[in-house]
């Protein structure tokens, strides 16, 4: 996984961290809890994509949702 900002991959880990340990009892009865725990980082990645995509997407829509002429 290439995150390609050293803060945003910091904030990435610190956000799995967190995940795992709230949720320690279920990674710890999980058939293979190294697959749920390595899972963590990729959807709080992901997560962070969609959101920077959608933050971009609002900044260039037009201000005006007038109907054209």
């Amino acid at each position: 996984m290439s995150i390609g900002d050293h803060g945003e991959a910091e904030d990435v880990v610190q956000t799995a961290s967190t995940k795992a340990y709230v949720a320690r009892n279920r990674v710890q009865g999980s058939e293979n809890p190294d697959a749920y725990v390595r899972r963590i980082p990729v959807n709080a990645n992901a997560a962070r994509f969609r959101r920077k995509r959608i933050t971009r997407c609002r900044a260039t829509s037009p201000a005006s949702t007038s109907a054209p002429r």
